[in-house]
């Protein structure tokens, strides 16, 4: 039973390895108020034009800390209060983006890249 059991994970983890190889990533900066507004704006070359698109119900992973997911357009919880505390705060990753806006358009719900963000003060 346990050698049937190997390949079949191993293949299971081949197929989550190709799904992440497909989703395109971003590289940005932003400040620490800039994570902690309203709602959180980004801009990426690959996607809607290098234009400032804001997002809404996420997910975001900070150091040390467990994936967090936020409903709606503003961090909230422990992300929140690891932002506004931490004095080593120097990377988030936000994936998961079920939303992408600009100004009260929606201009996507597909194929909407991860951002890797270097904190800034």
């Amino acid at each position: 039973m346990k050698l049937l059991f190997i390949p079949i994970l191993l293949l299971m983890l081949g197929q989550n390895q190709d799904s992440i190889v497909d989703i395109e990533m971003c590289e940005l900066e932003l400040s620490r108020s800039g994570m902690l507004a309203d709602r959180i704006e980004l801009h990426c070359i690959n996607f809607n034009d290098d234009k400032k698109f804001f997002i809404k119900d996420f997910t975001i992973k900070l150091p040390g800390q467990p994936s967090e997911e936020i409903k709606g357009t503003r961090l909230s919880g422990n992300a929140r209060t690891y932002i506004e505390t931490s004095k080593e705060l120097t990377l988030a990753v936000i994936f998961d983006i079920k939303y992408a806006y600009q100004g009260e358009e929606e201009i996507s719900r597909e194929n909407i890249p991860y951002f890797e963000i270097k904190i800034v003060e």
